[in-house]
């Protein structure tokens, strides 16, 4: 009984508009993210002579062309996330009286402005997978305003047009006046956002936050643990955790390699158990939630023609974790049966690879 009262609201869940927009939203961005992030693979294969031979060719031709593809897919992952969860948040509000492109620009100029619109802060970098949770939020907040002001609008009566011109100019003309409200909205709320936290954008207030939460203690086992776990716990909501923490990722364990080097250059043994390549190898095998172990029993076990086709599409990319593709197509987001052993497994494979490390250096 319990059993089918969590499907029921994990149904309603995933029938409302916020998850289905989000869903949505993601699954369309999927080919931009494989196509970036192979861009990337290609050009940082650690081969040293694949990699010699890339850079020798044409003057560099290919490196240049890899990199514009990465650059104009994977690191403004966050502007097509925003476009297109506005875009199926309108579908599914399908209200023939809005004008569903209004909202989509609405929310991607909310998205620059609470992303950090400073001339002397704004970069592409702050554009990329690591501003997908903001990219949500706006998405979402800014189309939902959009609506509600429109509808406001066409009830008054209040409309821009001009006589003698097309219909479609006309409906144009009246998104200029929600468009003007929900971004002077967003601009306020971005400005006291600046003032009362003293950060240059409502994005970097969103990254103090989360480095808020991992602030306590020194980098070991229990701040690595609560990481995956809450990385493991966004994907579940159709967020990219991995992504939405790459700043907390960058600050408490991208330096653990660095100390692990310069320990090996001294003549000692590294000690940082606790990096991205560990978290990468050992906890993150196939991509999120370690999915290569379902990759293996779909491709052994399923009797399933469909998911047998999904799990053989998803093989290549899940050999770089990269698992989009088998995460929701699956789907494996709000999906209950999934739930405990997608947050399960990483957990259990990140607790014994760093008692196994760690007994090992201190055995050693």
């Amino acid at each position: 009984m319990n059993r089918d009262r969590v499907k029921t609201f994990m149904r309603k869940i995933e029938q409302s508009i916020i998850v289905r927009s989000i869903r949505g939203g993601l699954i369309t961005i999927i080919p931009v993210l494989l196509i970036g992030a192979f861009a990337l693979i290609l050009k940082e294969l650690p081969i040293e002579a694949y990699r010699n031979a890339l850079a020798s060719f044409a003057n560099g031709f290919f490196v240049s062309l890899l990199d514009m593809i990465n650059v104009a897919t994977f690191k403004i992952l966050s502007v097509y996330m925003t476009i297109f969860i506005s875009r199926e948040f309108m579908k599914n509000t399908a209200d023939e009286n809005v004008v569903s492109g209004g909202a989509v620009l609405a929310s991607l100029i909310s998205f620059f402005i609470l992303v950090g619109s400073n001339l002397e802060s704004f970069s592409v970098s702050s554009m990329g997978p690591n501003s997908m949770f903001l990219a949500i939020i706006t998405g979402l907040g800014a189309s939902y305003l959009y609506v509600i002001f429109s509808r406001l609008l066409n009830k008054k009566k209040i409309t821009v047009y001009t006589s003698g011109a097309n219909k479609d100019f006309n409906r144009t003309l009246t998104t200029i006046a929600p468009i003007l409200i929900v971004v002077s909205i967003v601009a306020v709320f971005d400005l006291i956002v600046e003032i009362v936290f003293r950060v240059e954008s409502f994005r970097e207030l969103i990254s103090e936050f989360f480095n808020l939460l991992f602030s306590v203690g020194e980098v070991g086992f229990f701040k690595g643990f609560f990481f995956v776990l809450l990385s493991s716990v966004l994907w579940m909501f159709g967020i990219h955790g991995s992504d939405t923490l790459e700043d907390v990722m960058t600050k408490y364990f991208v330096p653990g390699l660095e100390t692990n080097m310069s320990a090996v250059a001294a003549g000692g043994a590294p000690t940082a158990i606790l990096t991205k390549e560990f978290f990468d190898c050992f906890v993150l095998m196939g991509g999120c939630g370690s999915t290569i172990c379902l990759l293996i029993a779909l491709l052994l076990f399923s009797r399933n023609k469909a998911r047998r086709g999904l799990a053989v599409a998803s093989a290549f990319p899940m050999v770089f974790n990269i698992n989009e593709m088998m995460v929701f197509g699956l789907p494996i987001i709000f999906n209950p049966i999934m739930l405990i052993p997608f947050l399960t497994v990483p957990l259990a494979c990140y607790s014994v690879d760093d008692v196994a490390i760690d007994l090992t250096i201190s055995v050693y």
